[in-house]
């Protein structure tokens, strides 16, 4: 086989997944590459959303990462509401007890912003181990070997291999495809989502959804949305 560039571990994908993953390996000292298709970690990512610590969980992000909360997320979320549309009426409810099941904290959070974040502190860890953070390449294959996974192929750079190759490129993984994990047989397990996020100043959000300045809430609808 022709000599590559080899690591221990290459994760594909920058996101919360394949950050964790990476911090995880880097501070177990393995020798980690970290690849990401974007320009800049978080580029690709235009969604939001709610992020939750579990108390089950056996770690949470701002364990992995400190300062989390305060550098890449927006406002804690204590209040869940879910408005049930149908014509003319709403019903609400109020999903507080679900929502503080067996949660230690839930923050909004923007994943452009929190990706950056994230990439910035996997690139410190993993460089210290003799890997680091490879932005701009897309990943466009598995290298296999006598049938087994030994790396991964790209459109701009020569085969990487490694020990180990985790797959965090999203939950449409062309990784986890190629490697007989997952396939697209059944279309109904999968859905479209459009997505809208409107920029607003501290004040007005305070003010509509009435919560102090480092509060946050959340509103879920449901039913009749669309004529």
């Amino acid at each position: 086989m022709t000599e590559h560039e080899h690591y221990e571990a290459v994760v594909v994908g920058a996101g919360p997944g394949g950050a964790a993953a990476a911090a995880t390996l880097a501070q177990h000292g393995v020798e980690t590459l970290v690849l990401e298709r974007g320009v800049d970690a978080g580029s690709k990512n235009v969604s939001g959303g709610l992020i939750y610590a579990e108390e089950s969980a056996p770690y949470t992000i701002d364990q992995l990462f400190p300062g989390f909360r305060e550098e890449a997320a927006e406002r804690p979320v204590e209040e869940y509401y879910i408005h049930n549309i149908a014509g003319e009426k709403v019903e609400t409810f109020d999903l507080h007890d679900i929502h503080h099941h067996d949660t230690e904290w839930c923050d909004a959070v923007l994943r452009r912003k929190m990706d950056s974040w994230l990439a910035e502190q996997v690139h410190e860890m993993t460089r210290e181990t003799g890997g680091g953070l490879l932005t701009g390449v897309r990943a466009n294959g598995l290298l296999r070997e006598g049938g087994k996974i030994v790396g991964v192929t790209f459109d701009e750079l020569d085969p990487i291999t490694a020990d180990v190759v985790i797959a965090a490129d999203g939950v449409n993984s062309e990784l986890a495809r190629g490697a007989g994990l997952m396939d697209w047989e059944e279309p109904e397990d999968w859905f479209q989502g459009v997505k809208a996020v409107v920029d607003m100043p501290p004040e007005a959000i305070t003010e509509r959804f009435d919560v102090d300045d480092d509060e946050g809430v959340a509103h879920l609808f449901s039913g009749d949305l669309f004529e």
